[in-house]
């Protein structure tokens, strides 16, 4: 046998084993897994809105979902932060959809990376909307995208705040724990200077956050990959233990989302942004996280997974537009 063929026929052994040891089909990812609590009327709950939006240019039979990350989150107070933004195709979708929740002026602007499909978005909320703060990475790009946000920025006079790890800060009523980055000079003058070689290293520098409300969380991952999760797991361990986890790098299982992550994590739902992997590869990453339980969610249609806590319990559900 030659070798290329043994190599092929060994990848579809383990996706083979992989799919056959009690791990999810794509098919079952699709399921609706409802959480739902009834929550005391006079109660200030957290509200977390993961939206999909689907781009119908190729034809009305074939759509597909933007890709890209972003949430929108109103806080217990009624504060708004907004974290990431999508490609910039979907900016009027996300416009509309984040105008149809009431929300008007935006508190908190996160963006976790300078990489288009979660800054894309950003230039047109900031032009739309009464913005406070931006906290990013400060690991800027030298492409036309960051250039033109960085411009934006400063024309409509929002201050920028650069976290890193080991800050903590409270937005309203939640606290805000940041496990990662920590740039060097090396690494600032790399990501900014190669963008075009160092998409790892870019996705590397995701601002990994956890938001709390009380006994719940929600740990925001970015994008890192394997060796940098590995590296915030054996320092922070059970400490990045979790409610929800959004998923990072898209829920990509090859690059991203290892096992020592997704059992140190325990999230009871993970949510993927963005379903270009998930959909072909889904059922290995579901894998991971069910062996402690977890279940994983994303859209393959326009729509968002909702999450909603009182800051004890919460209640998941999915909606269309």
């Amino acid at each position: 046998m030659k070798k290329g063929k043994g190599f092929a026929v060994f990848f579809l052994v383990i996706l083979f084993l992989y799919g056959c040891t009690g791990v999810p089909s794509v098919e079952v990812l699709l399921e609706k897994y409802p959480h739902s609590t009834e929550f005391p009327i006079e109660a200030p709950t957290l509200k977390i809105y993961f939206p999909s939006f689907t781009d119908d240019s190729w034809s009305e039979e074939n759509n597909r979902v933007i890709g890209g990350d972003g949430s929108v989150i109103i806080l217990p107070d009624d504060q708004v932060m907004i974290v990431d933004g999508f490609y910039n195709e979907a900016s009027e979708d996300y416009i509309d959809f984040i105008k149809s929740l009431g929300i008007k002026h935006i508190d908190y602007l996160v963006l976790t990376h300078f990489h288009s499909d979660h800054s894309g978005t950003l230039p047109e909320l900031i032009e739309m909307f009464d913005i406070d703060v931006i906290y990013t990475n400060g690991a800027y790009t030298d492409t036309a995208p960051t250039r033109r946000l960085l411009e934006c920025i400063k024309e409509n006079d929002v201050t920028e705040i650069v976290i890193k790890e080991g800050d903590i800060f409270s937005v309203g009523d939640c606290t805000i724990t940041v496990y990662s980055p920590d740039l060097s000079e090396k690494d600032l003058y790399n990501v900014y200077h190669n963008p075009g070689k160092t998409a790892k290293m870019i996705n590397d520098t995701s601002l990994v956050f956890k938001l709390e409300y009380d006994t719940f969380s929600v740990l925001f991952a970015g994008d890192v990959y394997k060796d940098r999760d590995r590296q915030i797991t054996e320092k922070y361990g059970e400490e990045l233990k979790s409610t929800i986890l959004k998923l990072p790098h898209h829920g990509e299982f090859y690059t991203a989302n290892s096992l020592s992550f997704a059992e140190t994590v325990q999230p009871e739902y993970g949510i993927v942004m963005d379903n270009r992997y998930v959909s072909t590869m889904g059922s290995i990453v579901s894998n991971r996280y069910a062996l402690s339980g977890g279940k994983v969610l994303y859209r393959n249609s326009a729509g968002f997974i909702f999450l909603e806590s009182d800051g004890t319990s919460y209640s998941i559900s999915e909606k269309d537009f």
